[in-house]
């Protein structure tokens, strides 16, 4: 998993504002693929290929568990709503120091607290989500607060 630090990242609502997942701590890189179609002929002597659909991947972000992050409070509805309405799906940005950001779809598949196994460390949480769509990278990003 890769460091959020100096790092923002924020989960838009189903009301359109972004709020902040202020205890988020790493994340997974989202790592895309594209599957393949056969383009063989009954007359070719050798199987082809070209590229398919492009698969956006998924990633999973952690944070520590605090009842009063906004982020928290949003996933715990979006992942409390109806998935045949599609509600469970968030717009996802992650806004780094250097003011670029990367942004994606995600459907929340799993929302859980991840036991640390240590007595003396924090309670964490763990975000998987399915990316729709392709990844964008932003030059710039603000959030939408109001």
């Amino acid at each position: 998993m890769a460091s959020l630090d100096n790092s923002t990242v924020y989960v838009r609502t189903r009301a359109g504002l972004d709020v902040e997942l202020t205890e988020a701590k790493e994340f997974d890189k989202i790592a895309g693929s594209r599957s393949e179609r056969n383009t063989t002929r009954m007359k070719d002597k050798d199987m082809t290929f070209r590229a398919g659909k492009r698969d956006g991947g998924s990633t999973t972000i952690s944070c520590f568990a605090k009842s009063d992050d906004p982020g928290q409070v949003e996933l715990d509805v979006a992942f409390a709503e109806d998935v045949e309405d599609d509600r469970s799906t968030r717009l996802v940005t992650i806004h780094a120091e250097a003011g670029h950001a990367y942004q994606f779809t995600g459907v929340l598949l799993e929302w859980a607290e991840a036991d640390s196994g240590a007595q003396d460390e924090e309670q964490m949480r763990t975000a998987s989500f399915r990316v729709s769509g392709k990844p964008e990278k932003l030059v710039s990003f603000t959030p939408v607060t109001s």
